[in-house]
């Protein structure tokens, strides 16, 4: 996790944000966290191209699910290296 200002944030390259998403408290659900991001930071690429992946918060905990968390990641962000597994 990176801490950084608004004008800190504004300034770096991100293609896609990663969003923690805990969709039982509206607050927190992942489109509303990245809706909110597009709007304050519409200059970043993944806001230009309205790219977020949202990751369930159980999966963020140390343990066994980090492993999903990583497949997940890795399956939102390159979709074409996991065409040929048969697997979606």
């Amino acid at each position: 996790m990176v801490n950084a200002s608004k004008e800190d944030f504004a300034q770096r390259v991100i293609e896609v944000y990663v969003i923690p998403d805990l969709p039982a408290v509206p607050s927190m659900r992942a489109d509303s966290s990245a809706a909110w991001l597009f709007k304050t930071f519409p200059q970043t690429e993944a806001s230009k191209r309205r790219r977020f992946v949202g990751i369930g918060v159980e999966k963020l905990n140390v343990g066994y699910r980090n492993v999903e968390f990583v497949e997940e990641l890795a399956r939102s962000l390159h979709p074409e290296a996991f065409a040929e597994s048969g697997k979606p």
